[in-house]
């Protein structure tokens, strides 16, 4: 499982796909966005299937490619266009890095909550952060799993 999207636009989300080549489930992982948490619940997901988690207000539609939708609330706060970091775990144990699976750092001044936990575990880069000046309405991850932050791409609105 991976983190592949965030979505800045009016209903704010996140996108969990499963990058491995069997089924697998959300059962025990947590959504991170400090001091922010979430655990999700119990579902699977075949190869390339992508689960959309909202965060916020609001109730997604239909989206391509979303087979699952997980209301998160108000539990990861906001996501802010502007800066934040998002990290997906297996467990609640946030400092281990054994523990964490993805993670995005983005915008000027993103804080560092769980920076540290993903450098050590070699799946972000050192002071690494996806740019989001402009309009952006979304970041992607060109080939997930993404293991640095040149591994994603701000999408830009008009």
């Amino acid at each position: 499982m991976a983190l592949t999207q965030l979505v800045f636009g009016g209903i704010r989300y996140v996108t969990i796909t499963n990058v491995g080549q069997g089924s697998g489930t959300l059962r025990g992982m947590w959504l991170c966005q400090r001091p922010g948490y979430f655990e999700l619940p119990d579902l699977e997901l075949a190869p390339g299937e992508a689960a959309a988690v909202v965060v916020g207000e609001g109730e997604l539609g239909d989206v391509i490619g979303i087979v699952h939708t997980i209301d998160a609330g108000r539990a990861l706060g906001t996501l802010d266009p502007v800066a934040g970091e998002m990290a997906l775990y297996e467990g609640a144990s946030f400092s281990d890095p054994a523990a964490i699976r993805s993670y995005v750092r983005w915008g000027d001044r993103p804080p560092a909550g769980r920076s540290d936990t993903a450098i050590a575990a070699g799946i972000w880069d050192e002071d690494g952060t996806v740019s989001t000046a402009g309009n952006v309405i979304a970041i992607t991850v060109s080939n997930p799993p993404a293991r640095e932050s040149s591994d994603w791409a701000a999408d830009v609105g008009v």
